[in-house]
Protein backbone atom coordinates (compact mmCIF):
# COMPACT_ATOMS: atom_id res chain seq x y z
CA UNK A 1 0.00 0.00 0.00
CA UNK A 2 1.64 3.09 -1.05
CA UNK A 3 1.25 6.77 1.04
CA UNK A 4 -0.86 7.70 -0.70
CA UNK A 5 -3.17 4.59 -0.19
CA UNK A 6 -2.50 5.12 3.34
CA UNK A 7 -4.26 8.83 3.86
CA UNK A 8 -6.81 7.32 1.97
CA UNK A 9 -7.75 4.52 4.59
CA UNK A 10 -6.78 7.00 6.94
CA UNK A 11 -9.84 9.16 5.86
CA UNK A 12 -12.36 6.38 6.01
CA UNK A 13 -11.21 5.33 9.46
CA UNK A 14 -11.22 8.45 10.87
CA UNK A 15 -14.18 10.37 9.59
CA UNK A 16 -17.63 9.12 10.42
CA UNK A 17 -20.21 10.26 8.74
CA UNK A 18 -23.33 12.13 11.00
CA UNK A 19 -26.45 13.47 9.79
CA UNK A 20 -27.16 16.82 9.75
CA UNK A 21 -29.61 19.53 10.37
CA UNK A 22 -29.74 22.55 9.29
CA UNK A 23 -30.93 25.69 11.85
CA UNK A 24 -31.60 29.22 11.11
CA UNK A 25 -31.45 28.98 7.57
CA UNK A 26 -31.68 32.35 5.80
CA UNK A 27 -32.38 32.25 2.12
CA UNK A 28 -30.06 35.71 0.61
CA UNK A 29 -30.65 36.93 -2.67
CA UNK A 30 -29.14 40.07 -4.13
CA UNK A 31 -32.31 42.59 -5.08
CA UNK A 32 -33.08 42.20 -8.75
CA UNK A 33 -30.81 39.43 -9.59
CA UNK A 34 -30.98 36.00 -11.46
CA UNK A 35 -28.37 34.69 -9.56
CA UNK A 36 -26.76 35.10 -6.13
CA UNK A 37 -23.82 33.62 -4.23
CA UNK A 38 -22.12 34.03 -0.87
CA UNK A 39 -18.62 33.00 -1.07
CA UNK A 40 -17.00 34.17 2.30
CA UNK A 41 -17.81 35.56 6.02
CA UNK A 42 -15.70 36.72 8.64
CA UNK A 43 -15.79 36.59 12.14
CA UNK A 44 -17.78 40.19 12.18
CA UNK A 45 -20.38 38.08 10.34
CA UNK A 46 -19.57 40.29 6.93
CA UNK A 47 -20.65 38.40 3.90
CA UNK A 48 -18.79 38.74 0.11
CA UNK A 49 -19.83 37.32 -2.72
CA UNK A 50 -21.40 38.04 -6.28
CA UNK A 51 -24.67 38.10 -8.42
CA UNK A 52 -25.68 38.42 -12.09
CA UNK A 53 -28.12 40.84 -13.12
CA UNK A 54 -30.92 40.49 -16.01
CA UNK A 55 -28.72 41.25 -18.37
CA UNK A 56 -25.66 38.36 -17.29
CA UNK A 57 -23.52 41.43 -15.80
CA UNK A 58 -21.78 39.72 -12.85
CA UNK A 59 -21.06 41.95 -9.69
CA UNK A 60 -19.07 41.20 -6.35
CA UNK A 61 -21.38 41.85 -3.14
CA UNK A 62 -20.28 43.11 0.43
CA UNK A 63 -23.38 42.07 3.11
CA UNK A 64 -22.78 44.14 6.11
CA UNK A 65 -25.31 45.08 8.68
CA UNK A 66 -28.15 44.07 6.50
CA UNK A 67 -27.23 46.22 4.06
CA UNK A 68 -25.82 45.22 0.29
CA UNK A 69 -22.94 47.36 -1.48
CA UNK A 70 -21.76 46.54 -5.42
CA UNK A 71 -18.27 45.49 -5.58
CA UNK A 72 -16.77 46.75 -8.90
CA UNK A 73 -12.62 46.51 -10.09
CA UNK A 74 -12.71 49.95 -12.44
CA UNK A 75 -13.44 49.33 -15.77
CA UNK A 76 -13.69 45.69 -14.92
CA UNK A 77 -15.63 43.36 -17.36
CA UNK A 78 -16.69 41.72 -14.54
CA UNK A 79 -16.25 41.23 -10.80
CA UNK A 80 -16.31 38.77 -8.24
CA UNK A 81 -15.70 39.16 -4.59
CA UNK A 82 -14.65 35.66 -2.82
CA UNK A 83 -12.85 36.08 0.47
CA UNK A 84 -12.90 38.29 3.39
CA UNK A 85 -11.09 38.85 6.68
CA UNK A 86 -11.43 39.87 10.13
CA UNK A 87 -10.23 43.25 9.16
CA UNK A 88 -12.60 43.67 5.92
CA UNK A 89 -10.21 42.97 3.91
CA UNK A 90 -11.77 41.61 0.40
CA UNK A 91 -9.99 39.14 -1.74
CA UNK A 92 -11.41 38.34 -5.72
CA UNK A 93 -11.01 38.25 -9.54
CA UNK A 94 -12.02 40.85 -12.17
CA UNK A 95 -11.80 40.22 -15.92
CA UNK A 96 -10.53 43.20 -18.02
CA UNK A 97 -12.30 44.65 -21.39
CA UNK A 98 -9.43 42.11 -23.16
CA UNK A 99 -10.70 38.93 -21.59
CA UNK A 100 -7.81 38.42 -18.93
CA UNK A 101 -8.56 37.52 -15.71
CA UNK A 102 -6.65 39.04 -12.81
CA UNK A 103 -6.68 39.01 -8.89
CA UNK A 104 -7.38 41.72 -6.58
CA UNK A 105 -7.29 42.99 -2.85
CA UNK A 106 -9.85 45.37 -1.85
CA UNK A 107 -8.76 47.16 1.47
CA UNK A 108 -9.66 50.94 2.67
CA UNK A 109 -11.49 51.44 -0.04
CA UNK A 110 -8.65 51.29 -2.68
CA UNK A 111 -8.01 48.20 -5.08
CA UNK A 112 -4.66 46.55 -5.70
CA UNK A 113 -4.15 44.24 -8.63
CA UNK A 114 -2.90 40.75 -7.35
CA UNK A 115 -1.43 38.62 -10.51
CA UNK A 116 1.11 35.78 -10.57
CA UNK A 117 4.52 36.95 -12.20
CA UNK A 118 3.76 34.98 -16.20
CA UNK A 119 0.40 33.26 -15.52
CA UNK A 120 -2.38 34.33 -18.47
CA UNK A 121 -5.05 33.95 -15.16
CA UNK A 122 -4.44 34.13 -11.50
CA UNK A 123 -6.39 35.14 -8.55
CA UNK A 124 -6.88 34.88 -4.76
CA UNK A 125 -9.70 33.01 -3.30
CA UNK A 126 -8.78 33.11 0.55
CA UNK A 127 -7.56 35.66 2.83
CA UNK A 128 -6.34 35.86 6.54
CA UNK A 129 -5.91 38.10 9.16
CA UNK A 130 -2.20 39.01 8.07
CA UNK A 131 -3.15 39.91 4.48
CA UNK A 132 -2.07 36.03 3.34
CA UNK A 133 -3.58 34.93 0.78
CA UNK A 134 -4.54 31.58 -0.93
CA UNK A 135 -5.27 31.14 -4.53
CA UNK A 136 -4.75 29.24 -8.37
CA UNK A 137 -2.78 30.43 -11.37
CA UNK A 138 -2.65 29.06 -15.09
CA UNK A 139 0.11 29.63 -17.70
CA UNK A 140 -1.49 27.75 -21.19
CA UNK A 141 1.88 28.57 -22.20
CA UNK A 142 3.48 26.16 -19.96
CA UNK A 143 2.24 22.51 -19.41
CA UNK A 144 -1.67 24.29 -18.94
CA UNK A 145 -2.11 23.10 -15.66
CA UNK A 146 -3.92 24.80 -12.75
CA UNK A 147 -1.79 25.15 -9.72
CA UNK A 148 -2.17 26.80 -6.20
CA UNK A 149 -0.26 29.47 -5.06
CA UNK A 150 0.58 31.05 -1.47
CA UNK A 151 0.72 34.87 -1.65
CA UNK A 152 2.38 36.24 1.69
CA UNK A 153 4.84 39.21 2.68
CA UNK A 154 4.39 40.42 -1.49
CA UNK A 155 6.13 36.92 -2.67
CA UNK A 156 4.22 34.42 -4.38
CA UNK A 157 4.81 30.43 -3.95
CA UNK A 158 3.47 28.20 -6.60
CA UNK A 159 2.29 25.05 -4.94
CA UNK A 160 1.20 21.52 -6.28
CA UNK A 161 0.00 18.73 -4.84
CA UNK A 162 2.87 15.80 -5.10
CA UNK A 163 1.43 12.87 -6.65
CA UNK A 164 0.55 12.49 -10.47
CA UNK A 165 -2.09 15.12 -10.54
CA UNK A 166 -4.05 17.03 -13.47
CA UNK A 167 -5.27 20.17 -11.24
CA UNK A 168 -3.78 21.75 -7.89
CA UNK A 169 -5.76 24.75 -6.41
CA UNK A 170 -6.37 26.49 -2.79
CA UNK A 171 -9.31 27.55 -2.26
CA UNK A 172 -8.41 29.48 1.80
CA UNK A 173 -6.06 30.28 4.01
CA UNK A 174 -6.51 30.74 7.80
CA UNK A 175 -4.72 32.98 10.41
CA UNK A 176 -2.83 29.82 11.00
CA UNK A 177 -1.42 29.73 7.76
CA UNK A 178 -3.49 26.31 6.89
CA UNK A 179 -4.39 26.02 3.22
CA UNK A 180 -7.32 24.06 2.01
CA UNK A 181 -8.21 23.11 -1.70
CA UNK A 182 -8.67 20.53 -4.36
CA UNK A 183 -6.67 18.44 -6.25
CA UNK A 184 -7.40 15.74 -9.78
CA UNK A 185 -5.65 12.75 -9.59
CA UNK A 186 -5.11 11.40 -13.38
CA UNK A 187 -8.83 9.83 -13.35
CA UNK A 188 -10.12 13.68 -13.70
CA UNK A 189 -11.63 12.53 -9.81
CA UNK A 190 -11.12 15.79 -7.43
CA UNK A 191 -10.18 15.05 -3.60
CA UNK A 192 -9.59 17.56 -0.57
CA UNK A 193 -5.79 18.66 -0.37
CA UNK A 194 -4.82 20.19 3.03
CA UNK A 195 -1.97 21.97 3.49
CA UNK A 196 -0.66 22.42 7.34
CA UNK A 197 2.47 22.72 8.74
CA UNK A 198 4.41 21.96 5.15
CA UNK A 199 2.75 18.48 5.36
CA UNK A 200 -0.11 17.58 2.56
CA UNK A 201 -3.01 15.60 3.00
CA UNK A 202 -5.79 14.09 1.01
CA UNK A 203 -8.70 13.66 2.30
CA UNK A 204 -12.16 12.08 0.88
CA UNK A 205 -15.61 11.85 2.44
CA UNK A 206 -16.25 8.11 2.89
CA UNK A 207 -18.85 7.38 -0.36
CA UNK A 208 -18.43 9.92 -2.28
CA UNK A 209 -17.89 10.18 -5.94
CA UNK A 210 -15.57 13.48 -5.49
CA UNK A 211 -14.89 15.72 -2.44
CA UNK A 212 -14.54 19.17 -2.45
CA UNK A 213 -15.33 20.04 -5.89
CA UNK A 214 -16.18 23.56 -5.80
CA UNK A 215 -14.77 25.98 -3.16
CA UNK A 216 -14.60 25.40 0.26
CA UNK A 217 -12.75 27.18 2.91
CA UNK A 218 -10.64 26.30 6.76
CA UNK A 219 -11.44 28.02 9.96
CA UNK A 220 -9.06 28.94 12.54
CA UNK A 221 -9.81 26.11 14.64
CA UNK A 222 -9.07 23.78 11.69
CA UNK A 223 -13.02 22.68 10.63
CA UNK A 224 -13.19 22.16 6.81
CA UNK A 225 -15.86 22.66 4.73
CA UNK A 226 -17.33 22.90 0.90
CA UNK A 227 -19.09 20.33 -2.21
CA UNK A 228 -18.93 17.35 -2.79
CA UNK A 229 -20.62 14.67 -5.06
CA UNK A 230 -22.65 12.25 -3.42
CA UNK A 231 -22.87 8.25 -5.01
CA UNK A 232 -25.56 9.71 -7.17
CA UNK A 233 -23.03 12.44 -8.41
CA UNK A 234 -25.48 15.14 -6.51
CA UNK A 235 -23.34 18.07 -4.87
CA UNK A 236 -24.17 18.78 -1.57
CA UNK A 237 -22.05 20.15 1.39
CA UNK A 238 -19.82 18.90 4.24
CA UNK A 239 -18.74 19.99 7.11
CA UNK A 240 -15.76 18.13 8.63
CA UNK A 241 -14.29 18.77 12.37
CA UNK A 242 -12.92 16.96 15.26
CA UNK A 243 -12.11 14.25 13.11
CA UNK A 244 -16.11 13.79 11.87
CA UNK A 245 -17.51 14.29 8.71
CA UNK A 246 -20.74 16.14 8.35
CA UNK A 247 -23.31 15.68 5.29
CA UNK A 248 -25.95 18.52 4.56
CA UNK A 249 -27.66 20.69 1.99
CA UNK A 250 -30.46 22.81 1.70
CA UNK A 251 -33.94 21.21 1.66
CA UNK A 252 -35.41 20.43 -2.07
CA UNK A 253 -32.39 22.06 -3.19
CA UNK A 254 -30.85 20.14 -6.64
CA UNK A 255 -27.27 21.23 -5.52
CA UNK A 256 -26.03 23.01 -2.33
CA UNK A 257 -22.09 24.36 -2.40
CA UNK A 258 -21.57 25.25 1.14
CA UNK A 259 -18.10 27.54 1.10
CA UNK A 260 -17.32 29.23 4.35
CA UNK A 261 -17.99 29.13 8.48
CA UNK A 262 -16.83 31.71 10.79
CA UNK A 263 -15.58 31.23 14.26
CA UNK A 264 -19.20 31.30 15.33
CA UNK A 265 -20.35 28.53 13.02
CA UNK A 266 -22.27 30.34 10.55
CA UNK A 267 -21.97 29.21 7.15
CA UNK A 268 -22.51 30.93 3.68
CA UNK A 269 -23.02 29.17 0.07
CA UNK A 270 -25.21 28.67 -2.73
CA UNK A 271 -27.87 26.38 -3.60
CA UNK A 272 -30.16 25.49 -7.00
CA UNK A 273 -33.80 25.09 -5.99
CA UNK A 274 -36.06 22.91 -7.67
CA UNK A 275 -36.70 25.64 -10.54
CA UNK A 276 -32.78 25.87 -11.54
CA UNK A 277 -32.89 28.88 -9.40
CA UNK A 278 -29.31 30.04 -7.59
CA UNK A 279 -29.77 31.65 -4.23
CA UNK A 280 -27.74 32.38 -1.58
CA UNK A 281 -27.78 30.80 2.04
CA UNK A 282 -26.50 31.55 5.70
CA UNK A 283 -27.24 28.50 7.96
CA UNK A 284 -25.65 26.73 11.00
CA UNK A 285 -25.04 23.01 11.11
CA UNK A 286 -26.22 20.98 13.95
CA UNK A 287 -25.07 17.29 13.98
CA UNK A 288 -28.16 15.01 14.80
CA UNK A 289 -25.57 12.80 17.65
CA UNK A 290 -22.41 13.25 19.09
CA UNK A 291 -20.07 11.47 17.38
CA UNK A 292 -18.87 8.04 18.94
CA UNK A 293 -15.61 8.01 17.51
CA UNK A 294 -13.13 10.66 18.43
CA UNK A 295 -9.63 11.39 17.38
CA UNK A 296 -6.76 13.01 18.63
CA UNK A 297 -3.75 14.52 17.24
CA UNK A 298 -1.60 17.00 18.91
CA UNK A 299 -0.95 19.35 15.86
CA UNK A 300 -3.50 18.23 13.81
CA UNK A 301 -1.14 17.31 11.22
CA UNK A 302 -1.90 13.85 10.39
CA UNK A 303 -5.98 13.92 11.08
CA UNK A 304 -7.26 16.86 10.34
CA UNK A 305 -9.54 17.96 12.81
CA UNK A 306 -8.84 16.13 15.40
CA UNK A 307 -8.96 16.92 19.10
CA UNK A 308 -5.57 18.17 20.41
CA UNK A 309 -5.69 16.48 23.37
CA UNK A 310 -7.07 13.06 25.30
CA UNK A 311 -8.28 15.30 27.77
CA UNK A 312 -10.13 17.11 25.70
CA UNK A 313 -11.57 13.99 24.02
CA UNK A 314 -12.58 11.98 27.56
CA UNK A 315 -14.24 15.48 28.29
CA UNK A 316 -16.58 15.04 24.84
CA UNK A 317 -16.99 11.57 24.65
CA UNK A 318 -20.17 10.17 24.98
CA UNK A 319 -20.86 6.58 26.60
CA UNK A 320 -19.25 3.69 24.45
CA UNK A 321 -17.15 6.43 22.38
CA UNK A 322 -14.17 5.36 21.00
CA UNK A 323 -11.15 7.70 21.10
CA UNK A 324 -8.50 7.02 18.70
CA UNK A 325 -4.71 8.45 19.08
CA UNK A 326 -3.62 9.14 15.50
CA UNK A 327 -0.10 7.83 14.26
CA UNK A 328 2.78 9.97 15.70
Amino acid sequence: MNRLSRLYLLALVLAPVAVAQLTSLSVIDYPGAIFTNLAGINDAGDIVGSYTTPDNKMHGLLLRGGQFTTIDFPDAVYTLAIGINRGGDIAGTYRDPSGKQHGYLLSGGRFTTIDFPGAEMSYPTGINAKREMSGMHWNPSGDNKHRGYLFSGGRFTSLEYAAPNLMSCFFDINDQGDMVGHWEDTSRVRHLWLLRQGKSSSIDLPGAQETMVGIGGITSAGDILGPYADPRGKTKAFLLSKGSFTPFDVPGSRQTFAQRMNASGRIVGRFVDAGGVTHGFLTRVTPASRSRLLTVDDDGADCPGALRTIQVAVAQAPAGATIQVCPG
